[in-house]
Protein backbone atom coordinates (compact mmCIF):
# COMPACT_ATOMS: atom_id res chain seq x y z
CA UNK A 1 0.00 0.00 0.00
CA UNK A 2 2.82 2.37 0.81
CA UNK A 3 4.12 2.20 -2.84
CA UNK A 4 0.77 2.97 -4.32
CA UNK A 5 0.43 5.98 -2.34
CA UNK A 6 4.09 6.97 -3.53
CA UNK A 7 2.92 6.34 -6.75
CA UNK A 8 -0.07 8.77 -6.60
CA UNK A 9 1.97 11.41 -4.78
CA UNK A 10 4.08 11.30 -7.36
CA UNK A 11 1.55 11.50 -10.41
CA UNK A 12 0.10 14.83 -8.48
CA UNK A 13 3.40 16.59 -8.34
CA UNK A 14 4.04 15.92 -12.13
CA UNK A 15 0.40 17.89 -12.88
CA UNK A 16 0.81 20.07 -10.20
CA UNK A 17 -0.67 23.20 -11.47
CA UNK A 18 3.10 24.72 -11.02
CA UNK A 19 4.28 22.69 -13.56
CA UNK A 20 1.70 22.89 -15.87
CA UNK A 21 1.91 26.59 -15.94
CA UNK A 22 5.40 26.57 -16.79
CA UNK A 23 4.87 24.30 -19.58
CA UNK A 24 2.37 26.32 -21.31
CA UNK A 25 4.88 29.40 -20.97
CA UNK A 26 7.56 27.48 -22.71
CA UNK A 27 5.95 28.38 -26.37
CA UNK A 28 6.36 32.44 -25.31
CA UNK A 29 9.93 31.78 -24.05
CA UNK A 30 11.70 30.69 -27.15
CA UNK A 31 9.32 33.36 -29.09
CA UNK A 32 10.87 36.08 -26.76
CA UNK A 33 14.31 34.94 -27.71
CA UNK A 34 13.80 34.69 -31.14
CA UNK A 35 12.29 38.26 -31.23
CA UNK A 36 15.01 39.38 -28.95
CA UNK A 37 17.58 37.98 -31.54
CA UNK A 38 16.09 39.63 -34.70
CA UNK A 39 15.99 42.59 -32.44
CA UNK A 40 20.11 42.66 -31.89
CA UNK A 41 20.50 41.06 -35.46
CA UNK A 42 18.06 44.15 -36.70
CA UNK A 43 20.11 47.32 -35.03
CA UNK A 44 23.99 45.35 -35.91
CA UNK A 45 23.08 45.21 -39.68
CA UNK A 46 21.76 48.95 -40.18
CA UNK A 47 24.62 50.40 -37.82
CA UNK A 48 27.33 48.41 -38.69
CA UNK A 49 29.42 49.32 -42.02
CA UNK A 50 27.77 47.49 -45.25
CA UNK A 51 31.23 45.59 -46.00
CA UNK A 52 31.03 44.29 -42.57
CA UNK A 53 31.38 40.51 -42.92
CA UNK A 54 29.28 39.89 -40.05
CA UNK A 55 26.46 42.24 -41.80
CA UNK A 56 26.60 40.88 -45.18
CA UNK A 57 26.12 37.09 -43.91
CA UNK A 58 22.42 38.61 -42.55
CA UNK A 59 21.58 40.41 -44.68
CA UNK A 60 22.20 37.24 -47.22
CA UNK A 61 19.51 34.88 -45.13
CA UNK A 62 17.20 37.66 -43.58
CA UNK A 63 15.32 40.39 -46.61
CA UNK A 64 15.92 43.70 -44.20
CA UNK A 65 14.98 46.37 -46.76
CA UNK A 66 17.34 48.68 -47.39
CA UNK A 67 14.38 50.72 -49.21
CA UNK A 68 10.50 49.96 -50.12
CA UNK A 69 8.52 52.01 -52.73
CA UNK A 70 5.01 51.38 -52.11
CA UNK A 71 4.83 48.51 -50.04
CA UNK A 72 8.17 47.03 -52.49
CA UNK A 73 11.15 45.93 -50.62
CA UNK A 74 14.70 46.31 -52.12
CA UNK A 75 16.57 44.25 -49.71
CA UNK A 76 19.63 44.90 -48.22
CA UNK A 77 21.26 42.45 -50.00
CA UNK A 78 20.39 43.43 -53.57
CA UNK A 79 21.90 47.30 -51.85
CA UNK A 80 25.01 45.34 -50.67
CA UNK A 81 26.00 43.38 -54.01
CA UNK A 82 25.42 47.03 -55.99
CA UNK A 83 27.21 48.87 -53.52
CA UNK A 84 30.24 46.55 -53.74
CA UNK A 85 29.87 46.34 -57.28
CA UNK A 86 29.96 50.20 -57.62
CA UNK A 87 33.04 50.48 -55.28
CA UNK A 88 35.24 47.88 -57.17
CA UNK A 89 34.37 49.27 -60.28
CA UNK A 90 35.66 52.88 -59.18
CA UNK A 91 38.79 51.50 -57.87
CA UNK A 92 39.96 48.85 -60.83
CA UNK A 93 39.45 52.18 -63.50
CA UNK A 94 42.03 54.75 -61.29
CA UNK A 95 39.13 57.31 -59.74
CA UNK A 96 42.13 59.54 -58.09
CA UNK A 97 39.44 60.31 -55.27
CA UNK A 98 36.48 58.24 -54.39
CA UNK A 99 32.60 59.66 -53.81
CA UNK A 100 31.96 60.13 -50.33
CA UNK A 101 29.73 57.48 -48.64
CA UNK A 102 26.70 59.73 -48.78
CA UNK A 103 26.91 59.97 -52.90
CA UNK A 104 27.37 56.62 -53.20
CA UNK A 105 24.70 55.10 -51.45
CA UNK A 106 22.07 58.06 -52.82
CA UNK A 107 23.33 56.94 -56.13
CA UNK A 108 22.68 53.14 -55.90
CA UNK A 109 19.68 53.78 -53.92
CA UNK A 110 18.19 56.40 -56.69
CA UNK A 111 19.73 53.61 -59.05
CA UNK A 112 17.07 50.81 -57.92
CA UNK A 113 14.19 52.75 -57.35
CA UNK A 114 13.95 53.40 -60.67
CA UNK A 115 14.34 50.22 -61.43
CA UNK A 116 11.51 49.08 -59.12
CA UNK A 117 9.41 51.98 -60.22
CA UNK A 118 10.30 50.65 -64.20
CA UNK A 119 9.17 47.62 -62.96
CA UNK A 120 6.00 48.29 -61.24
CA UNK A 121 5.04 50.31 -64.32
CA UNK A 122 5.64 47.55 -66.64
CA UNK A 123 3.58 45.13 -64.64
CA UNK A 124 0.32 47.75 -64.85
CA UNK A 125 1.16 48.06 -68.23
CA UNK A 126 1.18 44.08 -69.18
CA UNK A 127 4.97 44.67 -70.32
CA UNK A 128 6.69 41.27 -70.05
CA UNK A 129 10.53 41.24 -69.86
CA UNK A 130 11.59 39.24 -73.63
CA UNK A 131 14.50 37.02 -72.84
CA UNK A 132 15.54 36.83 -76.37
CA UNK A 133 16.27 40.43 -76.58
CA UNK A 134 18.14 40.26 -73.40
CA UNK A 135 19.84 36.76 -75.38
CA UNK A 136 20.31 39.21 -78.05
CA UNK A 137 21.47 42.44 -76.03
CA UNK A 138 23.88 40.39 -74.27
CA UNK A 139 25.14 38.80 -77.36
CA UNK A 140 25.90 42.31 -79.46
CA UNK A 141 27.33 42.99 -76.18
CA UNK A 142 30.13 40.59 -76.57
CA UNK A 143 30.23 40.88 -80.38
CA UNK A 144 32.05 44.38 -79.57
CA UNK A 145 34.57 42.60 -76.86
CA UNK A 146 37.42 40.25 -78.02
CA UNK A 147 36.27 37.58 -76.89
CA UNK A 148 33.52 35.94 -74.51
CA UNK A 149 36.40 34.59 -72.24
CA UNK A 150 37.77 38.32 -72.01
CA UNK A 151 34.29 39.92 -71.69
CA UNK A 152 33.54 37.81 -68.65
CA UNK A 153 37.08 37.72 -67.13
CA UNK A 154 37.10 41.85 -67.61
CA UNK A 155 33.45 41.40 -65.93
CA UNK A 156 34.86 39.46 -62.94
CA UNK A 157 37.93 41.93 -62.40
CA UNK A 158 35.51 44.66 -62.36
CA UNK A 159 32.74 44.45 -61.02
CA UNK A 160 33.15 41.01 -59.06
CA UNK A 161 30.23 39.52 -61.42
CA UNK A 162 29.50 36.51 -63.49
CA UNK A 163 27.83 36.12 -67.00
CA UNK A 164 24.49 35.72 -64.84
CA UNK A 165 25.23 38.13 -62.69
CA UNK A 166 25.78 40.90 -65.68
CA UNK A 167 22.87 39.44 -67.51
CA UNK A 168 20.06 39.55 -64.24
CA UNK A 169 21.62 42.92 -62.89
CA UNK A 170 22.37 45.16 -66.24
CA UNK A 171 20.83 43.46 -69.18
CA UNK A 172 17.56 42.70 -68.22
CA UNK A 173 17.44 45.96 -66.81
CA UNK A 174 18.18 47.74 -69.88
CA UNK A 175 16.05 45.41 -72.23
CA UNK A 176 13.02 45.91 -69.75
CA UNK A 177 13.84 49.66 -69.55
CA UNK A 178 14.12 49.92 -73.55
CA UNK A 179 10.83 47.79 -73.91
CA UNK A 180 9.17 50.08 -71.47
CA UNK A 181 10.23 53.29 -73.79
CA UNK A 182 9.15 51.73 -76.80
CA UNK A 183 5.83 51.38 -75.50
CA UNK A 184 5.00 54.38 -74.04
CA UNK A 185 6.38 55.82 -77.00
CA UNK A 186 3.63 54.42 -79.29
CA UNK A 187 0.69 54.23 -76.22
CA UNK A 188 -1.93 56.12 -77.86
CA UNK A 189 -3.25 57.34 -74.61
CA UNK A 190 -0.28 58.52 -72.86
CA UNK A 191 0.81 60.12 -75.81
CA UNK A 192 -2.51 62.05 -76.19
CA UNK A 193 -1.47 65.76 -74.51
CA UNK A 194 1.71 65.37 -77.08
CA UNK A 195 -0.98 64.40 -79.61
CA UNK A 196 -3.25 67.43 -78.83
CA UNK A 197 -0.36 69.85 -78.48
CA UNK A 198 0.99 69.45 -81.95
CA UNK A 199 -2.23 69.29 -83.28
CA UNK A 200 -2.92 72.71 -81.88
CA UNK A 201 0.58 74.36 -82.72
CA UNK A 202 -0.67 72.63 -86.59
CA UNK A 203 -3.85 74.47 -86.57
CA UNK A 204 -2.04 78.10 -85.35
CA UNK A 205 0.15 78.19 -88.38
CA UNK A 206 -2.27 76.62 -90.86
CA UNK A 207 -4.31 80.21 -90.07
CA UNK A 208 -1.48 82.30 -91.49
CA UNK A 209 0.56 82.93 -88.25
CA UNK A 210 4.38 82.98 -88.76
CA UNK A 211 6.61 79.93 -88.62
CA UNK A 212 9.43 81.44 -87.19
CA UNK A 213 7.74 83.06 -84.55
CA UNK A 214 5.44 80.25 -83.63
CA UNK A 215 8.47 78.09 -83.92
CA UNK A 216 10.78 80.01 -81.56
CA UNK A 217 8.12 80.14 -78.89
CA UNK A 218 7.06 76.49 -78.95
CA UNK A 219 10.71 75.07 -79.41
CA UNK A 220 12.05 77.37 -76.40
CA UNK A 221 9.71 75.81 -74.03
CA UNK A 222 11.38 72.01 -74.18
CA UNK A 223 13.50 70.65 -71.58
CA UNK A 224 16.55 70.82 -74.22
CA UNK A 225 15.16 73.64 -75.85
CA UNK A 226 15.31 72.58 -80.02
CA UNK A 227 16.92 74.81 -82.58
CA UNK A 228 13.77 76.00 -84.96
CA UNK A 229 16.45 76.57 -88.02
CA UNK A 230 18.16 73.11 -89.07
CA UNK A 231 20.04 74.67 -92.10
CA UNK A 232 20.30 73.31 -95.21
CA UNK A 233 20.05 69.85 -95.77
CA UNK A 234 20.59 67.33 -98.49
CA UNK A 235 17.45 65.80 -99.71
CA UNK A 236 19.11 62.25 -100.51
CA UNK A 237 20.43 62.61 -96.70
CA UNK A 238 16.81 63.22 -95.14
CA UNK A 239 15.69 60.36 -93.06
CA UNK A 240 12.96 58.42 -93.35
CA UNK A 241 10.33 60.05 -91.56
CA UNK A 242 11.40 63.24 -93.08
CA UNK A 243 11.14 62.56 -96.54
CA UNK A 244 7.56 64.44 -96.37
CA UNK A 245 9.21 67.46 -96.62
CA UNK A 246 11.87 66.86 -100.07
CA UNK A 247 8.95 67.69 -102.59
CA UNK A 248 6.74 69.85 -101.10
CA UNK A 249 7.03 73.52 -101.86
CA UNK A 250 8.63 76.11 -100.07
CA UNK A 251 6.96 77.45 -97.61
CA UNK A 252 4.20 74.82 -97.92
CA UNK A 253 3.07 72.71 -94.68
CA UNK A 254 3.33 69.07 -95.05
CA UNK A 255 1.80 66.69 -92.03
CA UNK A 256 2.63 66.59 -89.05
CA UNK A 257 5.33 64.21 -88.72
CA UNK A 258 6.00 61.46 -85.75
CA UNK A 259 9.48 60.35 -84.68
CA UNK A 260 10.39 58.31 -82.11
CA UNK A 261 11.28 60.71 -79.51
CA UNK A 262 8.31 63.58 -80.12
CA UNK A 263 6.00 65.04 -82.65
CA UNK A 264 7.53 67.83 -85.79
CA UNK A 265 6.16 70.19 -87.86
CA UNK A 266 8.71 71.31 -90.69
CA UNK A 267 8.61 73.91 -93.93
CA UNK A 268 11.40 74.41 -96.18
CA UNK A 269 12.27 78.61 -97.09
CA UNK A 270 15.00 77.30 -99.88
CA UNK A 271 15.62 75.36 -102.24
CA UNK A 272 18.44 74.24 -104.25
CA UNK A 273 18.11 71.67 -106.77
CA UNK A 274 21.47 69.72 -107.92
CA UNK A 275 20.13 66.31 -109.14
CA UNK A 276 21.36 63.94 -106.21
CA UNK A 277 23.11 66.77 -104.12
CA UNK A 278 19.45 69.04 -103.84
CA UNK A 279 19.46 70.71 -100.73
CA UNK A 280 16.13 72.07 -98.60
CA UNK A 281 16.58 74.64 -95.63
CA UNK A 282 14.65 73.53 -93.05
CA UNK A 283 13.01 75.05 -90.40
CA UNK A 284 10.90 72.91 -87.22
CA UNK A 285 8.84 73.08 -84.50
CA UNK A 286 9.40 69.66 -81.83
CA UNK A 287 6.77 68.95 -79.91
CA UNK A 288 8.37 66.11 -77.32
CA UNK A 289 6.80 62.76 -76.42
CA UNK A 290 6.12 61.53 -73.29
CA UNK A 291 8.86 59.63 -71.89
CA UNK A 292 9.50 56.91 -69.80
CA UNK A 293 11.71 58.68 -67.37
CA UNK A 294 8.18 61.40 -67.08
CA UNK A 295 6.48 58.35 -66.02
CA UNK A 296 8.98 57.17 -63.33
CA UNK A 297 9.12 60.85 -62.04
CA UNK A 298 5.61 61.19 -61.81
CA UNK A 299 5.12 57.97 -60.05
CA UNK A 300 7.64 58.81 -57.50
CA UNK A 301 5.86 62.40 -56.81
CA UNK A 302 2.95 60.86 -55.49
CA UNK A 303 4.92 56.91 -54.53
CA UNK A 304 5.51 56.71 -50.94
CA UNK A 305 9.57 55.59 -50.64
CA UNK A 306 11.24 54.82 -46.98
CA UNK A 307 14.43 54.92 -46.78
CA UNK A 308 15.97 52.31 -44.23
CA UNK A 309 19.39 52.49 -44.59
CA UNK A 310 21.43 55.81 -42.85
Amino acid sequence: MKIDKLEVESVEQVTSPSFKKTKSLRPFFVLFSVLGLLVILTVFVYRLPMTNPFVKSVASIIPYPAATVDGSIITMRTYILEHEALTQYLKTTGYDEMPSDDVLQQTILDALINKTVIRKLAVQNGVKIDQDLVDQYYQDVVDGQTSEDDFTKELSDTFGWSKTDFKKRIVESIVLALQMSDFVSKDETLQAPARAKVEQVYDRLKAGEDFITVANEINAQSVTSFETDLGYQNVSDLPEEWKVVKDIPVGDLPEIIELEQGYAIATITDRIEAAEDSQIHLMAVMIPKTTLEDLVSEYLEGAKVRYFVQ
